[in-house]
Parts: C-alpha cells; sequence; structure tokens
C-alpha cells in the first residue's frame, strides 16, 4: 500500500499560527486550520512561484493593504469572533485573487493553500469533494484534529509556564503531528490517497517563506502605499 506523507517541514510553518493566532480555548468546537492563504499571499517566493508579474504583484499589494488593517485588529478578538473575521478576509482575498490571477495561478494557489494545510486540507468543502469523503470519515478525521489541538494547546500551556523547555514541547508536538498525519491514511482507502498528488502538485519550499503577518495599519501609513514589508 502506498505511504501518504506530509512533509515535517509543515511544522515550522503551522505551530506559529497555532500559537499567536489561535486564540486560547480549553476545546475548539472546530479543528484550527491556518489562515495559510493570507500568510503566503504576501510572500516574494510565492509571487516567484505564481509566475506574478509586475502588474500583479502592484494589485496584490494594494489587496492586502484593504485585509491587513482588519487581520491586524482581529488578534484582540475572542476565538469566534476572530475566526469568522479571519474567514470573511480570507473569502475577500480569494475573491478579488479570482480578479488578478490567470486560472493556471488560481489553480496553483489552490495547491499550494493544500500544501500549507498539510493534513487539515480536508477540512475543506472542495478536498472533501474531490476525493469523495464521506460524512462519517470527515466527522472522525475532525474528531482526530480536535484531539491534536487540544494535545496542542496543553504542550503550548505547559511551555509557558516552564513545565517543558521549548526543545522538548516541539519534540512532543512533533510526536503528536506525525500522529495526526497517519490518523489521515487510516481514513483514506488507496483510490483517495492517489488523487493527493493532482490536489497539491509540485512541492514547494515553504521553509523559503518569510512573510506571513499582517502590516500593522500604522506601520502602513509610515511605509508608504507601495510598501509591502510586514510588522
Amino acid at each position: 500500500m502506498k505511504r501518504l506523507t506530509f512533509q515535517p517541514r509543515w511544522l515550522l510553518f503551522l505551530l506559529p499560527v497555532c500559537f499567536a493566532w489561535g486564540a486560547a480555548q480549553a476545546e475548539p468546537p472546530q479543528p484550527q486550520t491556518p489562515p495559510v492563504l493570507l500568510q503566503m499571499i504576501r510572500d516574494e517566493n510565492v509571487h516567484r512561484d505564481l509566475g506574478l508579474s509586475d502588474a500583479q504583484r502592484g494589485q496584490v499589494r494594494r489587496m492586502l493593504q484593504e485585509v491587513d488593517g482588519p487581520w491586524f485588529r482581529s488578534r484582540i478578538l475572542p476565538a469566534d469572533a476572530q475566526n469568522r473575521e479571519v474567514a470573511a478576509l480570507t473569502t475577500q482575498v480569494q475573491t478579488q485573487l479570482a480578479t488578478i490571477l490567470s486560472p493556471d495561478q488560481q489553480k496553483r494557489v489552490s495547491q499550494l493553500v493544500r500544501q500549507a494545510l498539510g493534513t487539515r486540507m480536508v477540512m475543506n468543502e472542495d478536498v472533501v469533494r474531490e476525493l469523495g469523503l464521506s460524512a462519517s470519515t470527515v466527522e472522525s478525521l475532525r474528531a482526530a484534529f480536535l484531539d491534536t489541538d487540544k494535545k496542542v494547546m496543553d504542550i503550548q500551556s505547559k511551555l509557558q509556564s516552564g513545565e517543558l523547555t521549548a526543545e522538548a514541547a516541539s519534540q512532543e508536538t512533533n510526536r503528536i503531528k506525525a500522529a495526526e498525519r497517519q490518523s489521515l491514511v487510516k481514513w483514506l482507502d488507496d483510490a483517495q490517497r492517489s488523487k493527493i498528488g493532482g490536489l497539491t502538485g509540485e512541492s514547494f519550499d515553504f521553509s523559503r517563506v518569510q512573510r506571513t503577518y499582517p502590516l500593522a495599519p500604522e506601520l502602513a501609513r509610515l511605509l508608504g502605499a507601495d510598501d509591502g514589508d510586514e510588522a
């Protein structure tokens, strides 16, 4: 049986998002899904992968100026409100990108988003549809992801209290994430696993991504409308 893998480098991309932007909750009602589109679309390495023209880069920068303020301010919102705001901003970016990117570029963005989400991509409706996942399978995966999130938050709590060192927390999180990847293998059949490659496309090295957070509105005004640097 062909083994389905998600590269461990995703821990480097996923965990800071959960810690910094996933508001603390005793047990989140839905699995944590980082706002990977909002993050990646601002990075120059992603722009090169997409083959953006200078004009497209300018359009993307102007688009981000519209969403960065609300995204930056959402960090102080309660978890549910923050999730709703991030979801709305993601939809806004998707809608605007449809007018900026070519069909091939839009397809590649979708592939990059799925790569970025790793195992969590199966929570997206388009992936559920493409893989033909049953409602019971989706619910089983959701439960597994919630269990991962609960354990990661417990590790975060222990790290903050000093009960765990950063190295120990990283090792424990790696172990938990590996278990999550195996849970996905368990619930997908051979035909479904064979479709993953087409959904994610050519592998992108996200360790090269440097720009992932919104620019504070005050800094945006100081730096000028055409400057895309981050806070």
